[in-house]
């Protein structure tokens, strides 16, 4: 289960060929088919966040024969309402004339960080890679450039945090 899917497992059943999915959004509810598999599992996509969700499954034999319906099953999806600090004191230091080397605090829950670079202040800042530490060495600059950067923390879901601070440094002469 994460914020928009949910994963639903069963024993197989003898003889059965597939198996038919319903749901419904309440306890009560009408049940619709929502798709089938040949598996003893099947994950169910594109749900609401913090949403319960009930279910049945049917057997259904090579002959084509319906079984009845399964044991009613419910869960409900994370909330997940991207509650992900951005990261803080982003600090930037140059480490010769070709690389600045990244540090961070460690986010809870994070587990990467996406690194933005920009040439001036005001710039626009582009995606140039990702890590799962607190630090990032980036290189292959020109010398005595000055490079601007912000973070993203992101988590097993890949939603991202807001932008870390912006830090800058200049790379050394050669």
């Amino acid at each position: 289960t994460g914020p928009d899917s949910i994963r639903l497992t069963w024993d197989e059943v003898d003889d059965a060929m597939a198996y038919w999915v319903y749901r419904s959004e309440s306890s009560s509810g009408e049940y619709i088919l929502i798709g089938g598999t040949d598996q003893d599992y099947y994950i169910d996509r594109n749900l609401e966040k913090g949403e319960t969700y009930y279910y049945k499954v049917k057997a259904v034999s090579k002959s084509g024969e319906e079984s009845g319906f399964s044991n009613k099953a419910h869960a409900t999806t994370d909330k997940d309402d991207n509650a992900l600090d951005a990261p803080k004191n982003l600090e930037a230091e140059a480490d010769g004339p070709d690389s600045i080397i990244l540090t961070w605090d460690k986010v809870k829950n994070a587990r990467k960080y996406y690194i933005y670079r920009s040439e001036t202040s005001s710039g626009t800042y582009k995606y140039i890679d990702w890590t799962d530490d607190t630090e990032y060495i980036d290189d292959g600059l020109k010398s005595n450039k000055t490079y601007y950067y912000k973070v993203k923390a992101v988590d097993r879901y890949n939603n991202e945090s807001s932008y870390s601070n912006k830090a800058y440094a200049r790379t050394d002469k050669d």
